[in-house]
């Protein structure tokens, strides 16, 4: 854990690899403040003991700055859970941020048409935002029209209701609006 490395430790680390001092510069300016040895310690942990690449480093501390963080430890714990996840190159991390761009970009959408303000969303409905987003990759026209599909049915708004919609469509291979009643010819013919 990088709280058990001494200062010696992480001194000697940073002599042995100009790169890993450079990268703790960078992120001492990412974030605007002078480390303290324990913080220095948590990048030299992340290169050190991870062996996460340095550009990693610097980018996952700029993105985590430009998105309202710049704790050190913020940054430590988020570079665990990615890297537990997998996502341990630049490659695979840049990849994460599109992916958590998308979600989020179709969260906000979401929350404006289920009318949820700012309140938490719990796990699960988080869940179904990330399979639609990520897994399935749905446009906001297609959610929009399971949305009007499922109000036609139920008077209060339920993901899990619409989830089981697009999950039909997502099987049938829908995956754009015009899609939808070439999957399901009976209900257009009623709708008609």
């Amino acid at each position: 854990k990088a709280s058990r490395m001494t200062s010696e430790e992480i001194a000697r680390i940073c002599e042995e690899h100009t790169d890993l001092k450079n990268t703790v510069d960078k992120c001492q300016c990412l974030l605007g403040k002078v480390f303290t040895y324990s913080e220095s310690g948590v990048i030299v942990y992340l290169y050190d003991h991870l062996r996460l690449d340095c550009e990693y480093i610097v980018l996952l501390c700029s993105y985590y700055k430009n998105h309202g963080h710049d704790s050190v430890r913020y940054l430590e714990k988020t570079a665990l859970s990615l890297f537990d996840r997998g996502i341990d190159t630049v490659e695979k991390l840049e990849d994460y941020f599109v992916s958590e761009a998308k979600r989020s970009d179709l969260e906000y959408k979401i929350r404006k048409l289920y009318g949820f303000g700012d309140r938490a969303l719990t796990a699960k409905e988080s869940g179904y935002i990330d399979t639609w987003a990520n897994d399935w990759q749905l446009s906001f026209e297609l959610i929009e029209a399971g949305y009007e599909r499922m109000m036609s049915s139920i008077s209060e708004p339920k993901l899990h209701y619409e989830n089981k919609i697009l999950k039909s469509w997502h099987d049938a291979g829908v995956m754009t609006v015009a899609d939808i009643e070439k999957a399901d010819p009976q209900r257009s013919a009623e709708k008609s």
